[in-house]
């Protein structure tokens, strides 16, 4: 919500301004939270390895809310800990508006909430401190739960509709559900949830072994699996157990195994939250270990190599934005080499009518579309069946206008001549069967691109060309209509 109200008040220089400020908030509350412990060199050290993580670029400046929710982890941490050494219920009240924010952003919230009450729980006075924490989280985090469980009657929607096979609705249904949980298992479990893949899931990640876990460009690189064997060291001896160290590599360690063997997606990124949360319980336990052990030098070294490699990656990754700054390429430009189907969104909003209603399929291009739309995504939901076993042309007819959807844009280059056997994804079939009875008439078609990689395309990666159609609805020729 905050991006709206930037947006609002400022137009698109405020709002990514604000995606620029709040993408720091994270690495300033690292910096804090290592000040505690270190001197001010390496707590600036630590803050800029963060900064210039490949998940942090990633995210940071283009609104992901992983980098934000991280800010709200930074905060929790920093009033639990304060709160543990003042024995203070109104600080365990802060922690837990904090972790309530995360809780609201993100349903991986209700890990961290979890993992977080029951670290607080096992410290003296523990139950009356996790009632003060867990009331302030459930507070500050329950709104977006209760306005699930009013429109679906689910507060985790889909997660317990799916689990106990709930009656069929308009948005959901028991046969959507068991896809959904399929395409989830073939595309987000890339890992068996064993012991042996838990234990090495960081080197799979860091190393980018499981590519599907977007550990590359988009993982945490290599500065933890360094310093891991210096913290390690640091961490066995008894002074250096403190609660600055303990509790936020403890919370870390139940989120991340609770995730793993949840079932849920297993992209790297989606850790990017409880990441930091590693790095200033780890980084302070080695650089304690390495000034005792006279190996400030070659963690300095490590520091150095991290920073090359992050900065060197940060170059490559802003390639293609400084080619817009300084080329003076035009908006529609750029949009049309890193936005697939940028051209058609660009059309459809100076030609369609402005009582047209379009259905697209392609979430990148939710921001650029100013008609009135509906986005039919195949995986996500049922209210106009798209996935890829839809095949029922009176059924498809009567959802779509039930959203009153006049136009569509799908993927394709839909020509009335074309046999619907061509097509293997029943849903083209029998798209391919309104286009040839005249239901689905063919507007405009698109020359596009599938973009494999936007960084890497500066360097030479190839991208693929595909095409876009927009079609438009004429009911008086559709099955069962006429």
């Amino acid at each position: 919500m905050t991006f709206a109200a930037a947006l609002a008040m400022g137009g698109e220089l405020a709002l990514t301004l604000w995606a620029m400020v709040t993408g720091w908030a994270a690495c300033l509350l690292v910096f804090v939270l290592a000040r505690r412990q270190l001197s001010l060199s390496w707590s600036l050290a630590l803050a800029i390895i963060l900064l210039t993580t490949p998940a942090v670029l990633y995210g940071g400046g283009n609104g992901q809310v992983e980098i934000r929710s991280a800010a709200f982890v930074l905060a929790s941490i920093l009033f639990m800990i304060s709160a543990h050494r003042n024995a203070s219920y109104r600080l365990f009240a802060l922690a837990g508006i904090c972790a309530g924010f995360y809780l609201g952003a993100k349903f991986y919230g209700l890990i961290f909430v979890g993992a977080s009450g029951l670290v607080v729980l096992c410290n003296r006075d523990g139950l009356r401190r996790g009632l003060v924490f867990g009331a302030a989280a459930i507070l500050a985090g329950f709104q977006w739960y209760y306005w699930n469980w009013l429109h679906t009657g689910d507060p985790v929607f889909p997660i317990l509709t799916s689990l106990f096979q709930l009656p069929d609705t308009l948005i959901w249904t028991r046969e959507f559900g068991r896809y959904f949980t399929e395409t989830v298992s073939r595309g987000e479990l890339v890992l068996d949830r064993s012991l042996l893949n838990w234990l090495i899931y960081p080197v799979l990640s860091i190393f980018n072994i499981a590519e599907r876990l977007e550990g590359g460009r988009t993982g945490f690189g290599i500065f933890s699996l360094l310093i891991f064997p210096l913290a390690i060291a640091g961490l066995f001896r008894a002074d250096q157990r403190r609660r600055e160290f303990i509790i936020p590599l403890s919370i870390a360690f139940i989120f991340f195994t609770v995730w793993f063997f949840s079932g849920t997606a297993q992209r790297t990124r989606h850790l990017l939250p409880i990441y930091p949360l590693i790095l200033i319980g780890l980084f302070p336990a080695a650089v304690a270990f390495a000034r005792r052990a006279s190996l400030v030098a070659p963690l300095v070294g490590v520091i150095a190599i991290t920073l090359a490699v992050q900065l060197g990656g940060q170059a490559i990754f802003s390639a293609n934005y400084a080619r817009y700054v300084f080329s003076g390429e035009t908006r529609e430009e750029f949009y049309g080499r890193n936005v697939p189907g940028a051209n058609a969104a660009q059309w459809i909003n100076r030609e369609l009518p402005q009582d047209a209603k379009l259905g697209f399929m392609n979430r990148q291009l939710a921001y650029s579309i100013d008609r009135p739309n509906f986005m039919m995504h195949p995986h996500l939901q049922v209210i106009v069946d798209s996935s890829p076993n839809a095949d029922e042309e009176q059924k498809f007819i009567a959802q779509v206008q039930k959203q009153g959807l006049t136009h569509f844009l799908i993927s394709g280059n839909w020509q009335k001549s074309k046999p619907a056997t061509e097509h293997p994804v029943p849903f083209f079939a029998m798209i391919q069967r309104l286009v040839n009875s005249g239901c689905l008439h063919r507007v405009h078609g698109f020359n596009t691109i599938h973009i494999s990689s936007r960084t890497l395309k500066s360097f030479g990666g190839a991208d693929v060309p595909t095409q876009d159609t927009v079609l438009e609805l004429v009911a008086e020729q559709c099955p069962g209509l006429k």
